[in-house]
């Protein structure tokens, strides 16, 4: 029987371009750190951010990068080059789940349509006692909305 050939995520995730549901949860950050970390030539994130009244996805998931500690090895590793490594890899959009379409632009979805290679969806409703209805839009109709 041949051997088996190792996989490598590195090697696989070089120059692809994914995009991340969840990235303001506990494992949308961790995965995120980790492929910034890991796989620094990484062609592009995309990070899915709901839009909130006050304040832009933008603005939020830029909080989490300088706040939360699953980040601090990157702002080690690039210190003061640590905005523009982000600003080269990252880019934030903006949409509902829940929407069809996920509530892009016709523009930003076409953009994304050519441009993924992979998307990691991670999000959905973590209250233990959600009402059923934003249970299944948040868990079921957002999946079917993202495949």
């Amino acid at each position: 029987m041949p051997e088996a050939t190792p996989i490598s995520v590195k090697g696989t995730l070089s120059g692809k371009h994914v995009l991340v549901t969840g990235g303001s949860g506990f494992l949308g950050k961790v995965f995120i750190a980790l492929l910034l970390e890991k796989v620094p030539d990484i062609g592009r994130i995309y990070v899915f951010m709901r839009p909130r009244s006050l304040v832009r996805g933008r603005s939020r998931f830029e909080n989490i990068l300088n706040t939360s500690p699953v980040f601090a090895p990157l702002h080690d590793q690039y210190g003061a080059d640590f905005n523009d490594f982000l600003a080269s890899r990252l880019e934030v959009v903006e949409g509902v789940l829940e929407e069809n379409g996920l509530g892009f632009s016709p523009a930003l979805a076409a953009r994304l349509h050519g441009d993924l290679d992979l998307i990691v969806h991670s999000a959905g409703l973590v209250d233990f006692n959600p009402d059923l209805g934003k249970a299944i839009a948040s868990n079921v109709d957002a999946t079917m909305n993202v495949a």
